[in-house]
């Protein structure tokens, strides 16, 4: 194409705008953030006497980050200690108690069955002497007995008689506490079984010795549960990982005292990390979670695809930007929480756009410029809008028409309405 006016018209180099396939991406930045992070607190006040790890080193759950030291523990734990022994002694001695009180028992229902059999024994002898006093009667009056013989053998009788009514007393006073009725009155039913009601009544007859060993053995079971408390708030001065990371952050070094739920250390989930990005409102459009999305880590040199795993539910009210959250794995460790790093989001489909090369523009901004368009070999300026800026080449959203004969490195010196001869197409 060449104007009339060649001698007038200024030589230029022209390109047509074609129509190119542009990815809708948006580019952005932020900066790397752990994923989780955890908070070790001491469930225990106490003095630091060791701390074993440092900062940014790798722990596992439940190694030993810090030991600390309480002397009111200690000596609460010797007190129970001492405590405990002490009731120990008392069951000891209650368990003593009871065995001779059963023995005792036993012996009192032995005592029992001797007098028993003693007043079974006395009562055949008297019946043996009153038979004999009844022979001697009959002779006395015969003339076969004197009379001193037959009052000697009465006064026999009556002995035995007041002996037996002796052993009977001494048989109700060993049977206290021995009796049916003892038992129904302590609410237990007699047992007809003789080895079941034997029980029966030393249970009955040791019942003291059997409250005072309970007692006893809940003083044991409160010091034993003393003692365990106390031991296991020792154990909470030795601080252990309640997860794997990183050690983030230490609050407290050695010697100084930390109190009870205050925070000694962080530790950092690296093993994954999350890449937080910052959009402005307008652009928090056309994405969601899933959505692609391409990272690269300028301090290590890296390129990463992931996807939006978070998108804050409202803008910061300060900025008024959007944050989004994706996740990178970092089993390796070589990405550190704080680094820099920037994006591409994908947020729709590829579209054919028109596009020029970047050198074609006589000025611009991010967002618009100005071009020079032959029309009939002439120079016409016009303002465009620019979609995007992408290896040397710009896509227009607006000003521009596929096809379009558009001047290349305008010179500075080219004006509006000036004559041009197109040296190249």
């Amino acid at each position: 194409m060449k104007n009339e006016n060649t001698g007038a018209a200024a030589e230029v180099y022209v390109v047509r705008a074609d129509e190119k396939p542009l990815d809708d991406e948006l580019k952005s930045f932020g900066s790397i953030s752990y994923k989780t992070k955890t908070d070790v607190t001491c469930m225990v006040g106490g003095t630091i006497v060791s701390f074993f790890v440092k900062e940014g080193d790798a722990v596992e759950k439940g190694q030993r980050l810090a030991q600390l030291r309480n002397v009111q523990l200690e000596l609460q734990k010797e007190q129970s200690v001492s405590a405990l022994d002490a009731a120990n002694a008392a069951l000891k001695l209650a368990y003593a108690k009871l065995r001779e009180e059963t023995l005792a028992a036993e012996s009192r229902l032995l005592a029992v069955e001797k007098s028993k059999m003693n007043i079974v024994q006395k009562e055949l002898e008297s019946e043996l002497l009153k038979n004999t006093l009844s022979n001697k009667s009959r002779l006395h009056e015969l003339g076969g007995v004197t009379d001193s013989s037959l009052e000697h053998l009465k006064l026999q009788v009556r002995s035995m008689e007041t002996e037996i009514a002796i052993l009977k007393k001494e048989l109700d006073a060993l049977l206290l506490g021995f009796r049916d009725e003892d038992l129904i009155k302590e609410g237990i039913v007699p047992s007809s079984d003789s080895d079941v009601r034997k029980k029966q009544l030393i249970a009955l007859n040791t019942k003291s010795g059997g409250a005072e060993l309970a007692s006893v053995e809940a003083q044991v079971k409160t010091a034993g549960q003393q003692l365990t408390s106390v031991q296991k708030l020792i154990d909470e001065l030795t601080i252990r990982a309640p997860a794997a990371g990183i050690v983030g952050a230490r609050y407290y070094e050695n010697g100084e005292y930390i109190k009870e739920n205050e925070k000694l250390a962080t530790l950092m989930d690296t093993s994954s990390v999350f890449a937080v990005l910052s959009v402005q409102e307008q652009d928090a459009v056309g994405f969601m979670q899933g959505t692609r999305v391409s990272l690269f880590l300028p301090s290590l040199g890296k390129s990463y695809e992931s996807v939006i795993s978070e998108i804050s539910p409202a803008a910061d009210p300060q900025s008024g930007n959007f944050s989004i959250k994706t996740e990178i794995d970092n089993k390796s460790g070589t990405i550190k929480p704080g680094m820099f790093v920037r994006c591409e989001i994908e947020r729709s489909a590829a579209k054919d756009m028109p596009c020029i090369p970047e050198s074609a523009l006589l000025m611009s901004d991010e967002k618009s410029g100005k071009i020079f368009s032959v029309v009939n070999g002439y120079a016409v300026q016009k303002n465009i809008l620019i979609k995007a800026h992408r290896d040397g080449f710009v896509w227009a959203g607006g000003g521009l028409s596929a096809g379009e004969i558009i001047i290349d490195k305008p010179s500075p010196f080219l004006r509006e309405g000036q004559a041009v001869t197109v040296k190249e197409l």
